[in-house]
């Protein structure tokens, strides 16, 4: 089968993983199926454009808000959701554990005071989205015996969850949580999900950490929030804006970790990437359901 890697951007870890899948790598003008690593999504609709005949685009990410204004429904599209969770699952683990420790504030600390502490364990975890990296971290948080609740648009009750709610259900659910994950897709819908109303529900024990995307949260609102303590603290892998310009507040929060959307390391992303690029082409070429497809409708 043939497939096109976006112009100038095919590693060896790539074209290996499509020539073990039996693909052949191959010019645009011949292509079924490109690879999509990450540029723009107006390059993106000129080159389909220019080459109607490609019938499956595999994107890089497992987010794909940026391109839902390139999405058709004559082709197959498919991203990386799911491949990177245990990864992305990790660093939100992590993030919690640090804020809950008190790490922000220790790392900078030059004298020996003792500072307000929380645990994890037989806590209240309310997961915000129930796909590849709400399950995963699931799977983590069990030796800490919490009690989990999934909010998710399904119904469907989520892998690992002790309660499945849907999004309308949300504010219902904030009150009682220790933690709170944010894992969800960013959609017109999910835009500013946490903002100052769900702040004001919060525990101020509460932690709450997104690896998701910075929009979801209301940034001058989560300011405010943690400014006043209304919080116990927050771990961010995203932020808005993104990036997050030298000097603004929240860097120089005691309450708040910032990581540089890195939840998801280079070396891991090349090895998910590549498996899932290897599985794809070869379901592609025997006619076989692809994994990660994506709803158009929903854009995601």
């Amino acid at each position: 089968m043939p497939v096109a890697v976006e112009p100038g951007r095919c590693p060896d870890w790539l074209g290996l993983a499509i020539r073990e899948a039996g693909g052949q790598l191959t010019e645009l003008e011949q292509a079924e199926a490109l690879v999509w690593l990450g540029g723009e999504p107006n390059a993106l609709r000129r080159l389909l454009t220019e080459h109607p005949q490609i019938q499956w685009v595999q994107l890089q990410a497992a987010g794909t808000d940026d391109f839902t204004s390139v999405f058709d429904t004559k082709r197959i599209w498919t991203s990386a959701k799911g491949a990177y969770s245990r990864a992305i699952a990790e660093h939100a683990l992590a993030l919690a554990l640090a804020i809950a420790r008190g790490l922000p504030e220790d790392v900078v600390a030059t004298s020996w005071i003792p500072r307000e502490r929380a645990s994890l364990f037989q806590s209240q975890v309310l997961l915000v989205g129930g796909g590849g990296v709400a399950q995963a971290l699931a799977e983590l948080l069990r030796p800490f015996e919490p009690r989990l609740i999934a909010v998710r648009r399904t119904s469907a009750p989520m892998p690992g969850a002790d309660e499945t709610l849907q999004s309308s259900e949300l504010h219902r659910a904030i009150p009682e949580a220790d933690l709170i994950f944010l894992t969800l897709a960013l959609t017109e819908d999910t835009v500013g999900v946490i903002s100052q109303r769900e702040f004001a529900l919060m525990r101020d024990s509460a932690i709450l950490v997104n690896v998701a995307r910075g929009k979801h949260i209301v940034t001058d609102d989560l300011v405010d929030a943690l400014d006043a303590d209304v919080l116990f603290g927050a771990g961010l892998d995203v932020t808005d804006p993104e990036p997050l310009p030298a000097g603004h507040r929240l860097w120089h929060m005691h309450n708040c970790i910032i990581t540089s959307h890195s939840a998801n390391p280079s070396y891991a992303l090349r090895h998910s990437l590549g498996q899932r690029v290897r599985e794809n082409v070869r379901r592609f070429s025997h006619n076989a359901p692809l994994i990660g497809v994506i709803d158009v409708t929903a854009g995601y």
